[in-house]
């Protein structure tokens, strides 16, 4: 019985199996074992960081040669509860992958040559450093013009329809959720019974049936005037 509680907390307890094959980065590992040594709770894995041993809060993704995330989507299911995060060192990165990310409070990336302050609130570049540490990334949805470091060009974030709400996706990323009780395409149709639209199209309909009805009943008396006036003709 003990043997099989064992066997079962070891097959529930988190093991890193990220890039085992690369070499992470010397200078995102030490961050990454400053963030996960200020909390009793955390515990440092290779390139994880584990909080109460189960839940991954910190990666390390450094120097993975990585385009994307799908071959780690099965360890990755709760990214959006992650709050550190290392993606230096992959050239072929994008801004896409963030998404998902949006309790980020540390992202290291590569140190972009322009836009650093508008993709990040805070700065914390050692000189010399070809890292580059973000603070509090960016929230597009309060900053309105927000910047792509990886493709060092700035983005424009529009406004979000109306009847929408704007909610981060990411760092640097964001979309647009319809509000309670609106639906469809860019949010136009409202969800229940349309109460307003009814009233105004049975207004309407209403109105024209009563014109109608005015002027075949016009018309109803001018014909009985007319056949009135051409029996008295021939009955004298």
């Amino acid at each position: 019985m003990v043997f099989i509680l064992f066997f079962i907390s070891m097959v529930n307890c988190n093991s890193c199996l990220f890039c085992l094959d690369d070499i992470q980065s010397n200078e995102s590992r030490n961050l990454l074992e400053e963030f996960c040594s200020k909390n009793e709770t955390f515990n440092m894995d290779g390139r994880c960081c584990f909080k109460n041993g189960t839940f991954l809060i910190g990666v390390d993704l450094s120097n993975c040669k990585l385009q994307n995330l799908d071959m780690y989507r099965n360890d990755l299911l709760d990214i959006q509860k992650i709050q550190w995060l290392a993606v230096n060192q992959n050239p072929n990165w994008t801004l896409n992958n963030y998404r998902g990310f949006i309790e980020l409070t540390l992202l290291v990336i590569d140190k972009p040559q322009n836009c650093d302050k508008q993709f990040c609130n805070q700065s914390l570049v050692k000189n010399g450093s070809a890292t580059y540490v973000c603070a509090s990334p960016i929230n597009p949805c309060v900053n309105k013009e927000c910047a792509n470091s990886l493709t060092e060009s700035k983005m424009n974030v529009q406004d979000c329809p109306e009847n929408s709400i704007c909610h981060q996706d990411g760092p640097g990323l964001f979309e647009c959720n319809c509000a309670k009780d609106w639906q469809d395409y860019r949010c136009l149709r409202k969800q229940g019974f349309p109460l307003t639209q009814w009233m105004v199209g049975f207004s309407v309909a209403t109105i024209l049936i009563c014109i109608v009805l005015r002027i075949l009943q016009r018309k109803g008396l001018k014909n009985g005037k007319e056949l009135l006036q051409q029996r008295r003709f021939l009955d004298s």
